[in-house]
């Protein structure tokens, strides 16, 4: 199986490729890529069966740096049915749902065990999906209900383009920490624009802003 490893940090795609080269089957890692415009760019070079990525994987994209489901999509859009591990600390059960919604095949833990790496594998081999355990757990928690006052979101084009980025980054599960980084920007400003977005938008809390950006609302802000 011709595998391509996307992570940010050397020793993890290193350590990466020691698991699948130690593994029965003759997995053979043809691309370890460290961004994700390498990887978008290795994809369409390079044929492979399956993908092992990071969630947070930047890609600039029309002068914005864009990542998470964004970058997943392009991926499937590049190479359709390609079989995608996430290797991700992402657990946010919205975020996640979506993932999986988006057609990856695969949700391992960074937290969890190596061998989850090779049950994944294994699992999409047989035309399976794979989840590590941690993460079906919090897949199968019943989201608890939010008391908040009835809204009516407004149009995305009262945003200011800052706040509209900052809400689409955070519609791709992106966390205020990771765009602020991202960004070069810091968490309270990052943070102070996702309060006046929402102030804006007439919403009052954090699941009824996930609601709207499901609803397709920032679509109006292109």
């Amino acid at each position: 199986m011709r595998i391509v490893i996307a992570d940010s940090c050397p020793i993890t795609r290193l350590g990466l490729r020691a698991l699948l080269r130690e593994q029965p089957g003759g997995h053979e890692v043809v691309a370890d890529v460290a961004s994700g415009h390498q990887l978008l760019d290795t994809l369409a070079a390079h044929p492979c069966d399956l993908c092992i990525t990071d969630f947070f994987m930047p890609v600039v994209k029309d002068e914005l740096e864009v990542g998470g489901l964004s970058l997943l999509r392009a991926m499937l859009k590049c190479v359709p049915l390609l079989p995608i591990v996430v290797w991700s600390g992402v657990k946010n059960t919205a975020v996640m749902r979506s993932m999986l919604s988006e057609g990856m095949r695969a949700l391992v833990d960074k937290d969890s065990h190596p061998a989850d790496i090779t049950r994944a594998i294994q699992a999409i081999k047989v035309g399976r999906c794979f989840v590590s355990e941690s993460l079906r757990e919090y897949l199968s928690t019943v989201d608890h209900p939010v008391t908040r006052m009835p809204v009516t979101p407004g149009p995305a084009f009262i945003l200011s383009p800052c706040e509209a980025e900052i809400l689409r980054c955070l519609a791709d599960g992106w966390i205020i920490s990771t765009i602020a980084r991202h960004s070069g920007r810091s968490i309270k400003t990052i943070s102070q624009h996702k309060h006046n977005a929402m102030r804006k938008l007439g919403l009052t809390s954090d699941y009824a802003l996930f609601e709207y950006m499901l609803a397709g609302g920032l679509a109006l802000a292109s």
